[in-house]
């Protein structure tokens, strides 16, 4: 178990599984250590490399003189994956870990792949109710606090089901340091991450709990942010949106509308290129959770590939420029336009990484999102 250093503290984790494998980073709740995972961990590993660790505070980790912050926190992650030469995890926080998750992905969106937040908040109005919560701690330790805290975290039909799990995470969140849970009571009682979710560009899944007093179902509409509509959804939104302007374009040229601008040959896909980028400058605005690689490379790409099919018309036919045909709607090249648009949207459109993007199959798609 390697220990990380971050701004002074040491950081204890722990990883398994394949190292070749993609990551998976998990982060744990207040007054919990990497251990919470220990029954999720096997199944985790046979897929990721799984790293886990113990948030300052708490566990094996230093537990420095508080108070924390949320961005504390979140840098203590990147100093995590810094030391384990990770330059890009898949998140998964847990009440506090999903706050810390938000804060990596708003402000560290590169070192983000996919980001799950289970059960967490990004703001509480009500600081009393955390004054109160580490006034006994203060006075008293955290003896006072497991009980409610066990009522908090699990439904009376558990705690009476699986009463040695309950014990188990009961002896856990005792041996947390004092001073490390009063530093992290702290972090939440002063975050305020609701501004923030705009900047959050990674695929997200959010979790609640029906019986969870924290974070019901009613609780996911809590941030005043947006709410970023699926990565999917909005994607295919953008290539409908970019086939319409296809399609009205190829019919003004058909009946001639733009005859007199399209004399050269390469001026018509040029057009084509500014459409789209306009469009891109229209839907980032009105989608800014959408991928910002996608209209301008499917621009790009469909005016090259509009250019190089009517040159091969030209030359299999023998047709001069001057006497071309006008580009119809549902012809040939209409609807090898429209058939090159979604080529270059699929490959590059649904990959986070345009440069690098080639295939990406629909297994794939479906195990991604």
């Amino acid at each position: 178990m390697p220990v990380i250093q971050s701004q002074g503290c040491p950081i204890n984790v722990e990883t398994e599984g394949a190292a070749n494998a993609p990551v998976l980073m998990l982060c744990n709740s207040l007054g919990t250590d990497l251990h919470m995972w220990d029954a999720q961990a096997p199944a985790f590993a046979k897929d990721f490399r799984l790293v886990r660790y113990d948030r300052r505070g708490h566990g094996k980790s230093g537990a420095p003189k508080g108070p924390y912050t949320m961005e504390m926190l979140g840098r203590d992650a990147l100093a995590v994956m810094d030391g384990l030469g990770l330059k890009t995890v898949n998140w998964c926080g847990l009440s506090m870990g999903g706050m810390v998750g938000q804060w990596l992905g708003a402000n560290a969106p590169e070192r983000i792949g996919k980001l799950i937040l289970s059960n967490t908040q990004s703001y509480y109005p009500d600081k009393a109710m955390w004054e109160a919560r580490m006034k006994p701690v203060r006075e008293k330790g955290l003896g006072p606090a497991a009980d409610p805290t066990m009522e908090r975290w699990f439904s009376k039909e558990f705690r009476e089901s699986a009463p040695d799990q309950i014990a188990r995470m009961r002896e856990m969140f005792l041996k947390t340091p004092a001073e490390g849970f009063l530093g992290c009571c702290a972090a939440v009682r002063d975050m305020d991450l609701r501004d923030t979710h705009a900047r959050i560009s990674a695929p997200t899944l959010v979790i609640v709990g029906l019986k969870d007093p924290a974070t019901p179902p009613a609780a996911i509409s809590v941030p005043a942010g947006p709410r970023a509509p699926t990565r999917r959804n909005t994607e295919l939104a953008l290539l409908l949106f970019a086939m319409v302007i296809v399609t009205v374009f190829s019919a003004a040229v058909e009946y001639g509308l733009m005859n007199k601008v399209t004399g050269d040959f390469w001026v018509q896909p040029l057009l084509l290129t500014l459409v789209f980028l306009v469009a891109h400058v229209v839907v980032r605005f009105l989608a800014p959770y959408a991928d910002p690689a996608i209209l301008p490379c499917v621009a790009l790409l469909n005016g090259l590939g509009v250019a190089f099919l009517r040159r091969l018309d030209f030359v299999a036919d023998g047709v001069k420029a001057a006497d071309r045909p006008s580009l119809p709607v549902f012809g040939g090249d209409g609807i090898r336009q429209l058939a090159w648009t979604l080529a270059a949207y699929y490959p590059i459109g649904i990959s986070r990484n345009p440069a690098g993007a080639i295939v990406l199959t629909w297994q794939q798609r479906s195990h991604n999102e």
